[in-house]
């Protein structure tokens, strides 16, 4: 039987996300951004009321999205569900001004346009 790395908390600590984060972004500067950014992996983009995230995932960051990605999937194998991965995109609600480019989405029953769970990127960051 195999198992699965884990990583010691020294060594995630090595390997940090990249992140920039603005405020006062508005929504036209956002999907300014978005657009002159184009469909290039690598980097995410998350807003929210004006406050535009930038991050550039860790190769740990990545693993673990791969890993928590698998388990969903298998859970749902296991359970029966109808459980449709949609991947990554960018979805927008202007109306609500957020925008998030998750890690993974998915849409649990019949095939919708948009998905009902989506995994945002793993953050750590301090409580104030």
């Amino acid at each position: 039987m195999s198992t699965a790395p884990v990583l010691a908390p020294s060594e995630r600590s090595l390997d940090p996300d990249q992140r920039v984060i603005l405020q006062g972004v508005d929504w036209w500067q956002f999907e300014t951004f978005l657009a002159i950014r184009g469909d290039r992996a690598g980097v995410r983009v998350t807003y929210l009321e004006g406050q535009l995230e930038i991050t550039s995932p860790s190769r740990t960051h990545e693993m673990l999205k791969k890993l928590i990605a698998r388990l969903l999937e298998i859970y749902a194998v296991e359970k029966g569900f109808v459980f449709e991965g949609y991947g990554s995109f960018t979805m927008r609600n202007p109306a609500e001004l957020r925008g998030l480019e998750p890690d993974e989405c998915y849409a649990v029953g019949p095939a919708k346009d948009s998905p009902d769970l989506a995994t945002p990127m793993l953050k750590s960051r301090e409580v104030s």
